[in-house]
This record gives C-alpha cells, structure tokens and sequence, in this order.
C-alpha cells in the first residue's frame, strides 16, 4: 500500500497557488478624520460601510452591499456595533 501523504501535499501546494494568484488586495479608505472623542468599549457607535471593487483604470464598482443610499442601498441604514462586545 503506497502513502497518500506526497499527492496530498501536491494537491495542498496546488490551492495555495491558486489561492496566492486569485488574492486581491484590500483597500480601507478613511472618508474623513473623527474630530470626535477616542473610541472606547463603553460606547455604541453606528457606522457606514460600502464595499466596492476598484477597476484597473480607477473607477469604483459597488459590490453590491452597502449601508449608504448614495452607494446603492435602499435607505441609509448604519450599523451598530460596540468595540469588544460579539466579536
């Protein structure tokens, strides 16, 4: 009975390649500066995100999920979240 150890590591190697070669970068883009005070896990805070795909020649796709109506959802809806509570 021969191993099956060296096809499964080819096979590992092989999804990480296609993994490394499919990744994206991340962008995170800060829309302006809080003026406000620091933020602490004693407060509720509500946030807007809109996810978008940058194309090659710069413009921006939404990707199809956004809490902001002038990106593309149907009304303006935050979330809220609370830092260190469900995570």
């Amino acid at each position: 009975m021969t191993s099956d150890r060296p096809l499964i590591l080819l096979l590992a190697l092989l999804l990480s390649l296609v993994a490394f070669v499919a990744a994206k970068d991340v962008t995170v883009e800060i829309q302006s500066a809080g003026s406000g005070p620091p933020v602490t896990e004693s407060h509720r805070y509500d946030s807007h995100v809109t996810l978008y795909i940058q194309n090659a020649d710069g413009t921006k796709t939404p990707s199809g999920w956004s809490t902001r109506q002038s990106d593309g959802a149907v009304r303006d809806q935050p979330f809220a979240f609370q830092p260190g509570v469900g995570l």
